[in-house]
């Protein structure tokens, strides 16, 4: 696979997630960084004149005055197992679960909810991937491609499924801005690379 394939690969899904982005949420009138900070009541807390700017969403993201409000109506109303065949509370619990997978799943053009898994977070997701379905794919001789500039949190799920499946590690360089140098990029692809796993794309190549 070339640069120019991965390039189509990335467009295609940054495409769909534009497309189901607006469908959801329609920038109006009111849109730029003002608008979404209001949404924020975390964001609305200032110090003097300053006020908070957040840069840690990767490690734990500021709620939403919609998703907190939404939290507490389930809290004080469906608080319960999800289940079919159980209590109501278990009931509407298992509703609300099962159309929040289809909402997500038509905001990523995935085939069916079946394909939607929660996690608790980024880092969870990536000991998933991982620990079950990389090792079950990689084989002696594959190739996963991380940055020089990986998190420990993306960089040692990967080093340990390498270790347990015989495939091997390389690494991609960045900028001094800190974006992937896209000519090491074509140096490193080849045929024996079977996943790109680094922070800035997350795409199995399938090769």
């Amino acid at each position: 696979m070339t640069r120019r394939d991965l390039g189509r690969l990335m467009t295609g899904a940054l495409a769909v997630a534009a497309t189901s982005s607006q469908a959801v949420a329609p920038p109006g009138p009111k849109a730029g960084a003002e608008h979404w900070r209001q949404d924020f009541p975390a964001l609305r807390h200032s110090k003097g004149e300053e006020r908070l700017v957040y840069l840690d969403s990767a490690a734990t993201a500021q709620r939403p005055t919609a998703v907190i409000n939404a939290l507490r109506v389930f809290y004080e109303r469906d608080n319960a197992n999800p289940g079919k065949t159980q209590h109501a509370m278990a009931r509407r619990a298992y509703e609300q679960y099962q159309k929040a997978r289809e909402t997500l799943a038509r905001f990523i053009n995935a085939r069916s909810a079946d394909e939607i898994t929660w996690v608790r977070g980024t880092t969870e997701g990536v000991n998933l991937v991982a620990s079950a379905w990389a090792r079950s794919v990689l084989r002696p001789g594959d190739e996963i491609l991380l940055t020089v500039a990986e998190h420990a949190s993306n960089l040692l799920p990967w080093r340990l499924a390498a270790e347990q499946t015989g495939a091997r590690v390389r690494f991609i360089d960045v900028d001094e801005d800190g974006r992937i140098s896209l000519e090491d990029l074509d140096r490193k692809l080849s045929g024996h690379t079977r996943l790109v796993a680094f922070s800035h794309v997350r795409t199995s190549l399938g090769m």
